[in-house]
């Protein structure tokens, strides 16, 4: 893996999660501000229990979801070291400075390159 390959497959990570994040965001946020806008309405197609379950199932599949996409995206755009399968991600500054993973000290990016 060379330099460049690397900086543009965490630049298309960080693209990816952006939208993961909006997109997993009006899940969980989406019931709760509609059930807040038919509580503004005084019309409600469903009883406040039923509502209430509605808005807490947005809330709890926020993070397994979000977390999910996360695990996903590191395979799908291949940042993690080839030898320890650690993510590349949080320390890649580094890891272009010293050419090697910061766990295993193998080359992520060719030395010859």
């Amino acid at each position: 893996m060379t330099q460049d390959d690397l900086e543009s497959r965490i630049k298309s990570l960080r693209r990816f999660s952006v939208a993961t994040f909006t997109g997993v965001s009006i899940i969980g946020v989406g019931p709760l501000l509609f059930f807040v806008i038919c509580g503004f309405l005084k019309k409600s197609p469903v009883d406040k229990e039923t509502e209430l379950y509605i808005i807490l199932a947005g809330v709890f599949l926020f993070f397994p979801l979000w977390g999910i996409l996360a695990y996903w995206a590191q395979y799908r755009y291949q940042v993690l070291c080839p030898h320890c399968g650690q993510s590349l991600v949080s320390q890649y500054p580094v890891i272009i400075s010293t050419r090697t993973c910061r766990y295993c000290h193998e080359h992520v990016i060719d030395p010859t390159a």
